[in-house]
Formats: C-alpha cells, sequence, structure tokens
C-alpha cells in the first residue's frame, strides 16, 4: 500500500494496463485483502481460501479503477496526471495531449467518438473486474456481506453515470445522488441474504426432482412400477434421504405461483419453464411469448423475496446441426433478459437453467464435449450478464455420461458465472435401474445416486474423469416429443 502512495508521487503516466493494475493493486486491492480477514468468512463456507481473497482483490482493484474512469478530467486539469494505459489510448486514436486539455469533450455531454469508444471498452473491462468480486462477497459473513454488496452496486452506478453522461469526464462529474444510494440499499440486502448462495458453490449443483405427477409416473414404469401415490412418495424417500448428498447437491423448493404465501411457508426458490421447440419455428411471437412470460414470473418471484429460477429450454426434437440450436438459443436468450431487464428483474438475484446447445437429438451428427463446450459457453458470454450468480443447466434428454462430460467441459477455464447442473433424468437414470421398486435395493440406489451426484461435482469443478463409468450411464434418455 505504501509503494502505491509512493507511485503517486513518483509516477504519472502508465504504459500498460498490467502497470495500471499494479498501482491499482497497491493502493486499493490491498485494502480489500486486509478487510477480508476482518469482516469475516462465512461459518457455513468449507471451501479454499484463495478465491475469497482474490474476490476481496478484484473489489478493491474495481472500486480504484472506476474512481479513475471518473476523475478523468480533474487528475489531467488539476494535477496533470494520465491514469490510462498509453498503449491503449493510441490504439484508439488518442494522444495523451488531448487528455490534458480536454479537448475531446467539444461540448458538455458531447465527446469525441474516439473517446466513447474508448470509455466504453474501459468501464466493460471494469464491470468483468467486479464481477469477478462477486463470488468472494457470498462467503463472507452474513452481517459483512450487505455493506460489502452496498458499496459493490454503488461503485457499478458511478461507470452507469458516467455512461448517462455521455462519457464525458472532462466537464461533467459522475455522481450518484443521494436518494439512488438509499434506493439500493434494500436490493443489496436481497443479494446479501439470497439464499442462491448455497447453490452457485464450488462442487454444487440442483437435483431436479419438482416433476409433475405423470411424468414422475413416466420413470415408475420404466421399471415396471404402477404411477401410485405410494410408490412416488418412496422412490423420493429414496433420494432426499440417501446419506452424504448434501456434500455434491443444494435444496431447491418448489412452489406455485402464489409467491407471497409460500415466502411466509418457508420457500425461497421459485422455477418456471417455457419451452422452445426449433422444428415448430419457433415464429418471433412464440419467442417473444416464452421470454416475456418468464421475466414477468421473475418480477413477482423477486418482489415476494423468493430468488427466480429462469428456465428457457430449447427442446432437442428435431434434425437440425449444432449451428442451428445456437441460432435459436441465441435469440431466445436475447428476448428473455431484454424481458428481464423491462421488468426490473434483478440479475444478480437469479438463477438460469438453460438447455446446453447441441444438435437436434435426430441430426445423426452428435458434438463432441467440447464442441458442446465451445458453443454453449459462446452463447452465454453473447447473452447472459456476468452479473447473473449461477448457470444450472438442465440435462434433457441427455445420457448421464454425455451429461456429466459436456458440463466438465464447460468448467476447463475461469467462468464469470457458477456453471453447473439442474439434472433430472441426467442424475437419476441409475438410481431407478437399481431400485426396480424394490426394498432390498434401496441402499444400493442410494449409492448409485451418490456416484452420479459425485461425477457432476467434480465435473462442476473441471476435474471429472471418466474411466469408471458404466456402460449404462452412457445409454441415451431422450424421448421424441416428450411432454412433462
Amino acid at each position: 500500500m505504501i509503494g502505491g502512495m509512493r507511485m503517486d508521487l513518483e509516477k504519472s503516466r502508465y504504459e500498460t494496463y498490467d502497470e495500471l493494475y499494479d498501482y491499482c493493486y497497491r493502493v486499493a486491492g490491498t485494502v480489500g485483502l486486509m478487510s477480508a480477514p476482518v469482516m469475516g468468512i462465512d461459518t457455513q463456507y468449507k471451501g479454499p481460501l484463495d478465491p475469497v481473497y482474490r474476490a476481496a482483490l478484484s473489489l478493491g482493484t474495481a472500486n480504484q479503477l472506476t474512481n479513475i474512469l471518473r476523475d478523468v478530467g480533474e487528475d489531467a486539469q488539476q494535477r496533470s496526471r494520465v491514469y490510462l494505459p498509453l498503449d491503449e489510448l493510441a490504439r484508439f486514436g488518442i494522444s495523451p495531449g488531448e487528455v490534458l486539455e480536454g479537448t475531446l469533450a467539444r461540448a458538455p455531454g458531447q465527446v469525441d467518438p474516439r473517446w466513447a469508444a474508448f470509455m466504453r471498452f474501459q468501464i466493460e473491462r471494469t464491470r468483468a473486474v467486479f464481477s469477478e468480486a462477486e463470488g468472494g462477497i457470498r462467503q463472507l459473513s452474513r452481517d459483512a456481506r450487505w455493506p460489502v454488496w452496498s458499496a459493490l452496486i454503488l461503485y457499478r452506478q458511478i461507470l452507469d453515470a458516467i455512461e448517462a453522461n455521455g462519457y464525458d469526464n472532462f466537464t461533467r462529474r459522475a455522481y450518484v445522488p443521494k436518494w439512488r444510494k438509499l434506493a439500493t440499499l434494500p436490493s443489496a440486502l436481497v443479494l446479501a441474504q439470497a439464499p442462491w448462495k448455497t447453490i452457485a458453490s464450488p462442487g454444487k449443483g440442483i437435483l431436479a426432482m419438482d416433476e409433475s405427477n405423470a411424468t414422475c409416473g413416466k420413470r415408475l414404469e420404466g421399471i415396471g412400477l404402477e404411477n401410485t401415490v405410494e410408490n412416488r412418495q418412496t422412490y423420493r424417500e429414496l433420494l432426499v434421504t440417501t446419506p452424504g448428498l448434501g456434500e455434491y447437491i443444494s435444496g431447491l423448493d418448489g412452489l406455485d405461483v402464489r409467491c407471497g404465501e409460500y415466502y411466509r411457508a418457508g420457500a425461497r426458490f421459485a422455477k418456471w419453464r417455457s419451452v422452445v421447440s426449433i422444428p415448430s419455428g419457433p415464429t418471433p411471437l412464440a419467442v417473444r411469448d416464452c421470454a416475456y412470460g418468464l421475466a414477468r414470473y421473475a418480477a413477482l418471484a423477486q418482489s415476494a423475496g423468493l430468488v427466480p429460477i429462469v428456465e428457457p429450454e430449447i427442446l432437442l426434437d428435431g434434425e437440425h446441426d449444432i449451428d442451428r440450436t445456437l441460432e435459436v438459443a441465441s435469440a431466445v436468450w436475447a428476448e428473455t433478459f431484454k424481458y428481464l431487464a423491462d421488468n426490473n428483474v434483478l440479475f444478480e438475484g437469479i438463477l438460469l437453467k438453460p438447455s446446453m446447445v447441441t444438435p437436434g437429438a435426430d441430426s445423426g451428427n452428435p458434438a463432441a464435449p467440447e464442441v458442446v463446450a465451445d458453443y454453449t459457453l459462446r452463447l452465454l458470454r453473447r447473452r447472459v450478464p456476468p452479473a447473473v450468480p449461477g448457470i444450472m443447466f438442465l440435462s434433457g434428454g441427455q445420457s448421464e455420461l454425455e451429461a456429466t462430460l459436456n458440463l466438465n467441459a464447460m468448467n476447463q477455464s475461469p467462468n464469470p458465472w457458477h456453471v453447473s447442473f439442474s439434472y433430472a433424468r441426467a442424475l437419476q437414470n441409475s438410481v431407478l435401474r437399481t431400485w426396480k421398486g424394490e426394498e432390498a435395493n434401496f441402499e444400493a440406489a442410494q449409492k448409485a445416486l451418490i456416484k452420479r451426484a459425485a461425477a457432476n461435482s467434480t465435473a462442476q469443478r473441471g476435474q471429472y474423469d471418466p474411466a469408471n463409468e458404466s456402460e449404462e450411464a452412457a445409454k441415451g434418455m431422450y424421448e421424441k416429443g416428450y411432454t412433462y
């Protein structure tokens, strides 16, 4: 930190972003590092501390980068300093002299197009650094999370204010009015208390078992059991009483549209599923209807204090290739996030449960896990804001092995979101085949569930090894025209 203060006395220019980042690390990132142990770590968090400290470093650094972008004009005109990467200025055709002279602001709120492009680049990168900090906040002690979330949101709003000023940080100062600061406090409190923190944790996913009676009945019929209340109850008891399941699976409460009543009854999550069929079109109207319904549900759920799980499913049915799936999914996700924003849904307080990007089940050209990962992550980067904390993929008819391999391939490098699973069939198929409705197989079926849960937990960390998988795990589960 003291070294960073000395830099203020000795340096007034920074050749590269790496040099500037080092300065921000010294003067502000170190504050985050020192603050984390003072605030304390959540007692329920059992993971490594390194990601928490990296996140604290990112928050301090992002705050300082925001200060720099806000104070460009003041630093230049009052201190003759340019705290901007000179090589990046040159890339946008801007000289340090233009920054010092303030000639890039042609009139209040009107800046040179080169400066606007440069600032857009800087702001987006700074927002990405803020996103890196979010995971660490979720692991802080409960009392510390609210003020830290508040600080993060308020500093992000400074970036919004720079944009609202037309990127003019020479003649206009970006600030957040007091009323808006106060208005952010409830949102920060929701984030501090949000139960999705337990889901979006390393190695954790969701066991999707909120099927309708009809869907559960189809699974029971597959092992020769009648669809009765007793059989459904026994099977679900088998799942939820499996010893050690909580190491790999997070809890999920299902609920109806009566969000307020269910919140008071103890529910904290909701899920709404909309489906799109590629062979059926889809028409632009169908895409908009799907997206708008999801957005309205999410807004209503959040207003009642629930965390909405948003599920825009692209069905596997069809002979189309993977590029067509990407095209349709891109349109669906674009509309979904547009309407989520229009309905003032807080992105930090939702979970996304989408399909992976795969070829149609009848295409005759299955894609390797690396290809599925490439297409799916490409879609995520294009459409999903990094503020969304968790992407919980559905399996959608893939075999158990396919679903796990594809998830593992997506976690071979860091992602701005928690990329995990919310599988039903891809967790339960082996369980059903082992159980067969026989009491003597109860414990063996629970062991099969643990095996699948553990496999997907390691895949969420990018460490899955399929060497010990059975042939049963590779059997496809796709059913053409499947209905729920």
